[in-house]
C-alpha cells in the first residue's frame, strides 16, 4: 500500500513539473493580463472586462474539455490549452485598454 502511494505522488509530481515548464512564462503573462484587468475596472469599463475573463474561460475549460474528450489529448496538450487561454486573456486586455477611447470621462 505504501509503495502505491509513493507511486502515486511521483506521478502528480511529474504531471506537476510538466504543467510549470509549459506554463511558468505564461504567469507573467497572465499577471501582465490582470494588472490590465485592474485598470480597467478603475477606468469604470466592466463589459469588456467580464467578455475577456469569459473568452479565458471558453478556451481553457471548453477548449480543454473538447480536446480531452473528442481529440484524446494528453496532459501536455492539456497544458497547452491553457497556455492559449491566458494569452489570450492578457492580449484582449491589452488591445481593449490601448484604445484612447476607454479612457474617457464615462457620462
Amino acid at each position: 500500500m505504501e509503495q502505491d502511494a509513493g507511486q502515486l505522488m511521483a506521478d502528480a509530481d511529474a504531471r506537476a513539473a510538466a504543467y510549470l515548464r509549459v506554463t511558468g512564462f505564461a504567469y507573467g503573462i497572465f499577471g501582465f493580463g490582470f494588472v490590465l484587468a485592474f485598470a480597467g475596472q478603475g477606468a469604470g469599463r466592466l463589459f469588456w472586462l467580464v467578455c475577456r475573463v469569459s473568452s479565458r474561460l471558453l478556451i481553457g475549460a471548453g477548449a480543454g474539455w473538447v480536446a480531452e474528450r473528442d481529440l484524446g489529448l494528453p496532459m501536455p496538450g492539456l497544458v497547452w490549452v491553457v497556455t492559449a487561454s491566458f494569452a489570450t486573456y492578457a492580449t484582449l486586455n491589452a488591445i481593449v485598454l490601448l484604445r484612447r477611447s476607454i479612457w474617457h470621462r464615462l457620462s
